[in-house]
């Protein structure tokens, strides 16, 4: 419980604050499971302080210094924590549905299993933040900086990362469906066994990423030189001017994909399935194959897809695209 004293003292203010502090070099306050709905922190110094399942929604936090805090388990539903200070802190299972935390600094913490639904982080620092398991469906972090962050198994489901940094961040398994992640850095970023179903990567940079399952995800203009997409799924994806430029596209499902202008320079293509897939033009098409490898590679490369030849009469011819050692060229398949 609360300790009466030091919830007295910082209710006071800085200036009790400071003094307790300089009294008491080796102590923290102690307000754990206190009631503090609706009051007013705002530019308080609380560091190291334990919080763990006080009642804090719709509190005002504003400018708080919470670096190092006990949080786990705290009620912070509505809660005002922009430019709040809470590196290091641990907020595991704690409740911040809709809370403000724009421009908040909160590298290192621990929000691991905690609500984040509907949350404010635009412009936060979450740097190597731990958010494992979380759930922040709809949250908004734009602008935010989630390198390194670790997010496996975490829940974004229509959250907004447009312009977020997430580079080198882990997203294993985590839940991406319908988010906005127009613009963002996602360089290195491991995407593995990610649900991006109907994400929006446009624009967006996955150097060197590491993902599989981006079927029907707008990546329009999207840097993904380098990315690792083996065995990816990305059937009926958007790809129109993205830059897979060196990308390992080996087995991927590109089914219905609109390739239309996409660079494919040295992209591996190894037995990708293109059926139906939309491309400029057959001309374009064998343009970039030829750029895909060098002819001394052995790589045996076949694929299928349906080019649109006669647009006046809906018919379609079928092409076998073959990479040999000497030669890469597209030909008519056969037929039965």
């Amino acid at each position: 419980m609360a300790n009466l004293k030091h919830l007295e003292i910082v209710l006071a203010g800085n200036s009790a604050i400071e003094q307790w502090r300089d009294d008491n070099v080796y102590e923290h306050f102690d307000l754990s499971n206190a009631d503090l709905r609706g009051r007013c922190f705002a530019g308080l110094s609380l560091s190291g302080s334990n919080l763990e399942h006080a009642d804090l929604s719709d509190a005002d936090l504003t400018g708080c210094d919470l670096t190092n805090a006990r949080l786990r388990g705290a009620k912070l539903q509505h809660a005002q924590l922009s430019e709040a200070q809470l590196q290091n802190a641990d907020l595991t299972e704690a409740d911040l549905t809709e809370a403000n935390l724009e421009h908040a600094r909160i590298d290192e913490a621990d929000l691991s299993w905690a609500i984040l639904r509907c949350a404010t982080f635009r412009d936060a620092n979450l740097h190597q933040a731990s958010l494992i398991n979380s759930n922040a469906e709809g949250a908004l972090f734009s602008h935010a900086d989630l390198s390194g962050a670790d997010l496996i198994n975490a829940c974004l489901k229509d959250a907004d990362l447009s312009d977020a940094t997430l580079r080198d961040a882990d997203l294993v398994n985590t839940v991406l469906s319908g988010a906005n992640l127009s613009r963002a850095c996602l360089i290195d970023t491991r995407l593995i066994d990610a649900d991006l179903c109907g994400a929006n990567l446009s624009g967006a940079t996955l150097s060197d990423a590491e993902m599989c399952n981006l079927e029907s995800v707008d990546l329009s203009e999207a840097d993904l030189v380098d990315a690792h997409l083996i065995d990816s799924n990305l059937k009926n994806s958007d790809l129109h001017n993205a830059d897979l430029t060196g990308a390992d596209l080996r087995g991927a499902d590109l089914r219905g994909a609109d390739l239309r202008h996409a660079v494919l320079k040295d992209t591996n293509l190894t037995g990708v399935r293109l059926n139906n897939a939309r491309v400029h033009s057959a001309d374009w098409f064998e343009e970039q194959v030829d750029a895909l490898q060098s002819p001394r590679d052995l790589v045996h490369l076949q694929a299928l897809w349906m080019v649109n030849a006669a647009p006046s009469d809906n018919s379609h011819t079928e092409f076998v695209l073959i990479h040999r050692k000497d030669e890469t060229s597209a030909v008519p398949a056969e037929t039965d």
